[in-house]
């Protein structure tokens, strides 16, 4: 009997595994959270892509036709700004959540000002483990960009 009981005292059979999952989950964390910094990184390039869309779409509405608007020739608000929000929102549709987006820029615009445009996007970190390391506890991140472009609206009044 005691012969049995020193035989389990020398047996290592366990100490690899033991071993491998020492090694086995940083490695793994690690992988996941390279993976999540590779999605948060698609993210910022969608979110500045949505920027850019957005700018010159504004471009072009501000000192579009008032007819079409029932706003002031340069001013940014109703159905204008309607449409530059809905611009800008359409790259973050693949993102999933695009009404979580915010869109900032002047109120009006004179024929040649600068428009500058501000997207921010609440991204949602969705790969386990990774999650924590790339966007924190929360889980999310703020993601945000900004575009300019010159107003190079028409001269006359419609």
């Amino acid at each position: 009997m005691k012969i049995l009981w020193m035989r389990r005292d020398n047996d290592r059979r366990g100490a690899v595994y033991v071993e491998f999952l020492a090694a086995f989950f940083p490695i793994l964390t690690f992988f996941l959270s390279l993976v999540q910094f590779a999605f948060l990184q698609t993210a910022a390039i969608v979110v500045q892509s949505s920027a850019l869309k957005a700018v010159r779409v504004a471009a072009v509405v501000i000192h579009d036709d008032p007819a079409y608007y029932n706003v002031d020739q340069g001013s940014v608000s109703g159905k204008r700004k309607e449409m530059i929000v809905d611009a800008a929102r359409g790259p973050l549709t693949p993102l999933g959540g695009a009404a979580s987006s915010t869109v900032t820029l002047s109120s009006s615009y004179g024929r040649d000002d600068m428009i500058e445009l501000k997207v921010e996007y609440l991204y949602t970190c969705r790969v386990p483990l990774g999650r924590f390391v790339a966007c924190g506890v929360s889980g999310k991140k703020t993601l945000a960009a900004i575009a300019s472009f010159p107003n190079q609206g028409a001269d006359f009044i419609y």
